[in-house]
């Protein structure tokens, strides 16, 4: 190749090459735009705007990625599981990985979506929300030690995660393990003060433990919050029964009835309060030794 057909031929890879980051430069652009597009809740101009990108660029990770999210966001679970497996397969990352075991436990195809959240942990394995994933699918396919193991890391790299101290909190106390579940409860009242149904789980927890008075203490918290709900009512009757207060019991029955009629539990418990209240007993109550027979075990708001 003489000098005149070198330098024509280097002049022409400097133009391809410019041409590439030009393409490349655009598809950048078009995916900036469609975050900004998601970002304000407008889907459709961001599935526009990752298109172009994509028609530039079909491999641009960005651009997969973001079909990806929108797929999630709309429900259409099979098609985020596909573009996620691309974006992956251009860029294994943990962000992609997680998103992919989200889409693939919304096909209920829990196995699978382990294995996207363990490969997200083993890609940044000091991510909170990576543990948060597993540890949500852990708990909803109810496998109770690997869930509190998977939060409890959660809590490790953010102590102050409410949800995490919560679902623990709970699945101890499924298990029985009411002094653990109590104190996890006290954790989430630290980090969120003046929140009802963890009082009233206290409450419960408290109860359970034969703590009558405090358990007394804590329905009240709770009932002061939210006056509407019937199981802290019954809660505080339980106690109450139990330190021979039946009048006032009684009282706390009547409430629980006036706000949930058909409240089995309530009706049950006020049998023995009247009874003892007038001086005799006609049966046991129903609320002597564990909250599971109070009534009262429900699950605290967003468990």
């Amino acid at each position: 190749m003489n000098r005149r057909a070198r330098r024509a031929a280097g002049r022409k890879s400097k133009k391809a090459s410019r041409g590439a980051e030009t393409s490349a430069s655009s598809a950048a652009a078009f995916c900036s735009e469609a975050f900004t597009q998601l970002k304000a809740g407008r889907l459709l101009d961001a599935q526009v705007s990752c298109q172009q990108a994509l028609a530039i660029d079909p491999a641009h990770t960005d651009g997969l990625h973001l079909m990806g999210r929108l797929a999630l966001e709309t429900g259409q679970h099979d098609h985020a599981v596909e573009w996620l497996r691309r974006a992956m397969a251009s860029a294994p990352r943990a962000d992609l990985a997680g998103l992919l075991g989200k889409a693939l436990q919304g096909l209920g195809r829990p196995e699978e979506a382990l294995q996207a959240f363990d490969k997200a942990i083993l890609l940044k394995p000091n991510d909170p929300w990576n543990w948060k994933n597993l540890a949500d699918l852990l708990f909803e396919l109810k496998l109770v030690n690997e869930a509190q193991h998977a939060y409890r890391q959660v809590l490790e790299l953010d102590p102050r995660d409410w949800d995490a101290a919560c679902r623990i909190g709970y699945l101890h106390y499924l298990s029985g393990r009411l002094e653990d579940a109590l104190s996890y409860f006290g954790r989430c009242d630290a980090l969120r003060a003046n929140h009802a149904p963890t009082l009233t789980m206290r409450a419960v927890f408290l109860l359970g433990l034969k703590r009558f008075e405090e358990a007394v203490s804590e329905g009240l918290r709770a009932h002061a919050l939210d006056p509407s709900d019937a199981e802290t009512c019954n809660t505080i009757g339980a106690a109450l029964n139990e330190l021979s207060r039946h009048a006032e019991a009684l009282s706390w029955f009547d409430r629980a009835l006036g706000l949930r009629a058909q409240f089995d539990v309530a009706l049950y418990n006020k049998g023995p309060s009247r009874s003892e209240s007038c001086g005799a007993s006609t049966r046991p109550s129903r609320s002597t030794t564990t909250c599971g027979r109070t009534g009262v075990g429900r699950a605290p708001s967003r468990i």
